[in-house]
């Protein structure tokens, strides 16, 4: 889940533990990520990951490093889906997500979901064959 609602704040404790969210730093959202890396250990707690607001497209510059972090480089089960809430979805955006291979991808209320098609998982299953540790 990436979150570029400023204001998103105790909503995060909600959507936490269980997977994997990036969330825009600011005066409401940051004291709530602190306190549950504090709680939670936070040299062990790679899930939550802040990052601080651009004057672009704050998730076309962080799209990036999430795939990088989350997709085939990274992982044996790279992602399928994200849940994104803050933003409107823009053709740009729609264009970056299709070029990762997000085939479904719709807007709602609070933002907009993308979900990986079956050609793209079977691709990024090709991709990377399963390590052998």
């Amino acid at each position: 889940m990436v979150v570029l609602d400023p204001k998103f704040g105790e909503s995060l404790r909600n959507h936490w533990p269980g997977q994997a969210i990036w969330i825009v730093k600011s005066p409401t959202n940051e004291p709530v990520v602190r306190s549950i890396w504090a709680a939670f250990h936070a040299n062990d707690l790679t899930d939550i990951t802040m990052f601080d607001n651009t004057p672009e497209s704050p998730f076309l510059s962080t799209l990036d490093a999430l795939d990088l972090h989350h997709g085939t480089l990274s992982t044996d089960l790279p992602y399928g889906a994200l849940k994104v809430i803050g933003t409107e979805l823009t053709e740009q955006i729609r264009l970056a997500l299709g070029r990762l291979g997000f085939g479904k991808i719709s807007q709602n209320f609070d933002g907009f979901e993308a979900i990986r098609t079956g050609d793209a998982m079977r691709l990024v299953a090709e991709i990377e064959p399963p390590r052998s540790w």
